[in-house]
C-alpha cells in the first residue's frame, strides 16, 4: 500500500487511519493532523471522543486519503457496536473511490484526487 502512496498520491499529505493503523502516517511519511489519529484501548462507553472524532473526521471529507481498517471484516464493521457503519460506507462510496484491498484493510482517495491522476495519466 505504501508503494501506491508513493508512486501516485505522494502529494495527497490529508491521511486518516482509522482504527490503530497508525504505522501507515510512517509508511506514507506523512504527520497526523487530527487529534485522535489513534483509538486507545479503552471502551467506547468510557471514552467515546477518540471514536466519536474519527467517525467526524471520515464524514467531513477534509481527508485526502483514508486507510480503512474493519473491526469485523465479514460484517464490515468499522467501529464498535457499528457506530455509524452504513453512515460511513455510502460516505466513502458516494465521495472516495476505493484503491486498494486487502484482507481487513481498505484504502480510499477522494475522488476528484483519482478521476485527476487517472486524466493526468492518459495524457502522457
Amino acid at each position: 500500500m505504501a508503494d501506491i502512496y508513493h508512486k501516485y498520491y505522494s502529494d495527497r499529505k490529508t491521511v486518516l487511519t482509522v482504527n490503530n493503523k497508525s504505522m501507515f502516517y510512517n509508511k506514507f511519511n506523512v504527520i497526523p493532523e487530527d487529534k485522535f489519529f489513534y483509538i486507545p484501548a479503552i471502551s467506547y462507553q468510557t471514552f467515546p471522543d477518540a471514536v466519536n472524532a474519527q467517525v467526524q473526521s471520515i464524514l467531513s471529507g477534509k481527508n485526502d486519503i483514508i486507510i480503512l481498517s474493519y473491526q469485523n471484516a465479514e460484517k464490515k464493521q468499522i467501529f464498535p457496536y457499528g457506530i455509524k457503519n452504513r453512515e460511513i460506507l455510502q460516505y466513502l462510496s458516494d465521495h472516495y473511490q476505493m484503491i486498494y484491498e486487502q484482507n481487513h484493510i481498505q484504502m480510499y482517495i477522494k475522488q476528484n484526487f483519482a478521476i485527476n491522476e487517472q486524466a493526468s495519466n492518459s495524457a502522457q
